[in-house]
C-alpha cells in the first residue's frame, strides 16, 4: 500500500498558509475582544457618569428637602411665636387686673409715676377696657411715657385722649435760666408726639377746675 507523498514545498506552504490563517483568526479574534472591551469601558463610563449624576441630583434633592424642612419649620416657629404675642398683646378678653398690671409696668419702665385709674364702663366691652389713668412727672419721664407706652407694658395699649397740665410756681429770686435751642427741640418733641390742651393749675389747688375741654384721639 502506498501513501501519497506530499513534496516539501507544498508542505511548507500548507503549513504556512495554515499559520496565516491562525494569526489572521488571532488577530481578528484579539480585534473583537479590543472592540468589546472598548464599548463595555464606554457603557461603564456612561453608566458611571450617569449613577454619579443621580447620585448629586439625589443629594441636591435632599439638601432642598431639608431647606424647606427647615424653612418651614422656621416659619411654623415664627407664626406660632407671633400668635403667641398677638395672643398676648391682644387677647380676645380684657380683664381689670391684668391691664392695671400693664400700667404699671409701663409706669415703671419710664419712670411716670402713675397716680390713680378708673374704669369706664360705658365704654368698656369684653373686646376692650376702657380705663382713665392719672400720672404725675416730669418732661423726660412724660416722653418716656408717650414713647413705651403702646406696647412695653405687655398689652396692646392705646390713648383715646389726653390731657397736659402743668403747676404754676410763685415768683422766686432765682436767676431763671436762658432757653437753649436744645429746649425747643424737646418740646417740639412733645408736640410731636401728642395734641394735649396746656392747661395752667388755679393759684388755689384745691380748688383745681378739671373740667376743661378735650381733644379726641391725639395719636
Amino acid at each position: 500500500m502506498r501513501f501519497p507523498i506530499i513534496p516539501y514545498r507544498l508542505r511548507r506552504l500548507y503549513f504556512a498558509i495554515i499559520l496565516q490563517l491562525t494569526s489572521l483568526i488571532s488577530i481578528l479574534v484579539i480585534i473583537i475582544i479590543i472592540f468589546f472591551l472598548v464599548i463595555s469601558i464606554n457603557m461603564y463610563s456612561s453608566l458611571n457618569s450617569k449613577l454619579q449624576t443621580e447620585k448629586e441630583e439625589t443629594e441636591k434633592v435632599r439638601l432642598r428637602k431639608e431647606t424647606l424642612e427647615q424653612s418651614a419649620n422656621l416659619i411654623k416657629n415664627e407664626i406660632d411665636e407671633a400668635n403667641t404675642l398677638f395672643t398676648m398683646l391682644i387677647p380676645d378678653k380684657e380683664d381689670f387686673f391684668t391691664i392695671i398690671n400693664a400700667i404699671e409696668v409701663i409706669s415703671k419702665k419710664s419712670g411716670f409715676i402713675i397716680t390713680e385709674y378708673s374704669v369706664n364702663l360705658s365704654d368698656s366691652s369684653q373686646e376692650k377696657l376702657s380705663i382713665s389713668v392719672s400720672g404725675t412727672g416730669d418732661s423726660n419721664t412724660f416722653v418716656n411715657f408717650l414713647d413705651s407706652y403702646a406696647f412695653s407694658g405687655g398689652r396692646f395699649t392705646t390713648v383715646i385722649q389726653l390731657n397736659f397740665y402743668n403747676n404754676k410756681v410763685g415768683v422766686v429770686n432765682d436767676v431763671v435760666p436762658k432757653l437753649t435751642k436744645q429746649d425747643f427741640e424737646f418740646f417740639n418733641r412733645i408736640k410731636n408726639k401728642v395734641s394735649f390742651n396746656l392747661i395752667p393749675v388755679a393759684s388755689d389747688e384745691g380748688k383745681l377746675d378739671l373740667n376743661y375741654e378735650t381733644k379726641e384721639n391725639p395719636f
